[in-house]
């Protein structure tokens, strides 16, 4: 392996470039990873039935309840992420 310039990295950059491919290699989406087709569908058709919801609610409701729905979406991302990681 070589920089830029053509120099054969040491044996500490050689080391330190391994980490960083072991720790890629370690978090990479692998294609059995993808979401299935009918999650994604499911999400789109959560998604518009939320957008219409919102456009039918009275005037301060319709600009606060988005905000809501992406509070509860990040938390619950935020707890399946957690326990993803700790199930490693």
């Amino acid at each position: 392996m070589t920089d830029d310039g053509g120099r054969p990295l040491d044996a500490r950059e050689q080391d330190e470039f391994e980490a960083i491919l072991v720790g890629y290699r370690r978090t990479a989406r692998r294609p059995g990873d993808a979401p299935a087709p009918g999650a994604v569908v499911l999400v789109l058709v959560g998604a518009l039935l939320v957008a219409v919801a919102t456009a039918l609610l009275p005037a301060p409701l319709n600009l606060w309840a988005p905000v809501a729905v992406l509070a509860l979406v990040a938390g619950l991302a935020l707890l399946r992420g957690v326990a993803e990681t700790s199930r490693r």
